[in-house]
C-alpha cells in the first residue's frame, strides 16, 4: 500500500506514515521504527493503563502495559502513536474510553496500519470466545476483536 491508498481508506493516517515512514511496510519491529525516530518506548507499571503516550516540544515518550502479547503491544503502540501526531500535547486521554472522538480516531488509526484490508472470519462456537476469536491473516499476524471490529467498521 501508498499513502494514496491509506488515505483513501482514512485520511487522518497519512499524517502518521509521513512521520514515520516505517510504518507502511512494518518490516522492523514498531518499536524499533519509533525508537529509531526519536520517540523513547517502555514498558509502564500502571493496573489500569495499557498504554500512554507523552510528548513535550521535542521529546516524546511511549509506553505499554508490561506482559503484554506482542499484537496486543503493536496495537497499543500505534494507536499512542496516533495521538502523539494528530492530538495536541497537553491532552489526556485514556485507553478503554471509547466515546471520546480522539480515542476512536487513535483506534481506527491503529486498525489500518495493522489491518490495511477488510477480512472475513468466522468464530469458532465450540472454542473459547476469548482465544480463538481473532484474526489471523495471511502473514499469520494475530490481531484483537475489537481492532477486528473497528477495522471492519470502516467503509472501505
Amino acid at each position: 500500500m501508498n499513502k494514496e491508498d491509506y488515505y483513501k481508506i482514512y485520511p487522518p493516517v497519512v499524517p502518521i506514515i509521513e512521520r514515520f515512514p516505517g510504518l507502511i511496510d512494518l518490516t522492523k519491529p514498531l518499536d524499533v521504527i519509533l525508537e529509531e525516530s526519536g520517540v523513547e518506548v517502555s514498558t509502564i507499571d500502571f493496573p489500569s493503563i495499557m498504554g500512554l503516550c507523552v510528548k513535550k516540544g521535542s521529546r516524546s515518550f511511549i509506553g505499554y502495559k508490561e506482559g503484554v502479547a506482542p499484537h496486543i503491544k503493536e496495537e497499543i503502540l500505534l494507536h499512542e502513536v496516533a495521538h502523539l501526531v494528530l492530538h495536541d500535547e497537553n491532552t489526556l486521554c485514556l485507553i478503554g474510553d471509547m466515546v471520546s472522538k480522539l480515542e476512536i480516531e487513535a483506534w481506527r488509526v491503529a486498525a489500518v496500519i495493522l489491518i490495511p484490508e477488510k477480512y472475513k472470519f468466522e468464530i469458532d462456537k465450540e472454542d473459547d470466545y476469548c482465544i480463538n476469536n481473532y484474526l489471523v491473516s495471511q502473514e499469520e499476524a494475530i490481531r484483537s476483536p475489537m481492532l477486528i471490529h473497528i477495522r471492519n467498521s470502516m467503509s472501505i
